[in-house]
């Protein structure tokens, strides 16, 4: 590595070799120069070296947006669902329309931040945080690759327009258990809906897996659901769950397999569809399309919302009764080791973010509950 002066500013040269096919050796060139003083040009150098020292060097520095359609083609399309790869070339275009051909390196916390500020002012969580986690996904094979050496993606903040967001809805243990008393008390076997919420409340499935779950998956000696199926209800595409710990098999009551079983009826596979004498004639997908939407699930939760006495039944929708489990179960303080499981979460901590706002909930609750048990031990010496 050799550090010297051009003119009145300070460049840097670095080398390093690559093994090639067949065994021969590459040696590979970066040069960077511009450096004001020498120590600016030394640390570079520095970077540079500690680079090398772990195999993160590298002499490209392609266009930011070519880079992140290389890395989703390469590293998640081939196991993306059909709907996961639109999210993924929406995010592409977004970028393009935004850096342009701006080169990875020209990236900074402070271009990439205003970016995510400037997005977030006109969209909603969800979307701000599709564009939000892939890029720091991709910023973070691209540290490993050497294309970057600054963790530039660390401190960036996501940002959203809160009018544009959906409410986050919280329910309460005692209006859990109103929806799925109110819902038990309605479920007819000619509309699924109700059975859809009680399966919600009492597994926190996603939609798509209660809109896809069979009859085999259902086992009534061990009382347990498996999950090994997911219906893509926005694109009508039978697909396998969301990814590899979302395969699960989960305990539930024996009382929601009873009630679950006025349907059999209905279809000798699927568990949430309308009773049809042409079932026999349809395929899988056919038959599954016959299941109600989301939209009309959506609004006939919240009918029954409403009925059952929930506060904010206005701004309900299914994937809040997902939450509602999370909350139920971590109230009777089950582990939270056991509920990622049960959610089909890969890791823990995804759990633990997810419902950060939660256990900061339930931690304000023992601080009380410690202060309390504190002033017994006073009282002790009083």
């Amino acid at each position: 590595m050799t550090v010297y002066k051009r003119g009145k500013a300070w460049s840097v040269q670095v080398s390093w070799y690559t093994v090639e096919a067949g065994g021969k050796k590459k040696r590979h060139y970066k040069t960077k120069g511009g450096f004001k003083t020498k120590k600016e040009a030394e640390l570079w150098e520095t970077q540079e070296k500690l680079a090398k020292s772990k195999g993160q060097i590298s002499d490209k520095n392609p266009v930011f947006t070519d880079h992140f359609r290389r890395w989703y083609e390469v590293y998640r399309k081939p196991s993306a669902a059909t709907n996961t790869r639109k999210i993924y070339e929406y995010v592409a275009s977004v970028l393009e329309n935004y850096f342009g051909g701006l080169k990875i390196r020209s990236l900074t916390r402070e271009n990439l931040q205003t970016f995510l500020n400037e997005f977030g002012e006109s969209h909603s969580k969800n979307t701000a945080r599709k564009i939000y986690s892939n890029i720091k996904a991709c910023l973070t094979e691209a540290f490993d690759e050497g294309l970057i050496h600054k963790n530039l993606y660390s401190k960036l903040k996501l940002i959203y327009n809160e009018d544009k967001s959906r409410p986050d809805v919280f329910l309460s243990a005692a209006e859990i258990e109103s929806l799925a008393h109110y819902c038990e008390q309605i479920a007819k076997p000619n509309k699924p809906v109700p059975y859809m919420v009680l399966t919600a409340l009492f597994t926190g499935m996603r939609l798509g897996e209660i809109m896809a779950l069979s009859w085999p998956c259902v086992d009534y000696t061990k009382n347990t659901i498996k999950i090994e199926k997911s219906w893509a209800y926005k694109v009508h595409e039978l697909k396998s769950p969301k990814n590899k710990a979302s395969y699960r098999t989960i305990p539930v009551p024996a009382n929601l397999l009873n009630k679950l079983a006025e349907l059999k009826g209905n279809d000798t596979r699927w568990v949430f569809v309308r009773k049809n004498a042409r079932h026999d004639e349809m395929t899988d997908d056919e038959i599954l399309r016959t299941i109600v939407d989301q939209t009309t699930v959506d609004n006939n939760l919240k009918k029954f919302a409403e009925k059952a006495g929930v506060k904010s039944w206005q701004d309900i929708h299914m994937h809040a009764l997902r939450h509602a489990h999370v909350a139920y179960l971590a109230y009777k303080n089950v582990n939270w080791y056991a509920i990622s499981k049960r959610l089909g979460h890969s890791n823990l901590a995804i759990t633990l973010n997810t419902y950060a706002y939660l256990i900061d909930e339930l931690k304000a609750s023992e601080d009380e509950e410690i202060v309390d048990v504190l002033n017994g031990l006073d009282k002790i010496h009083q």
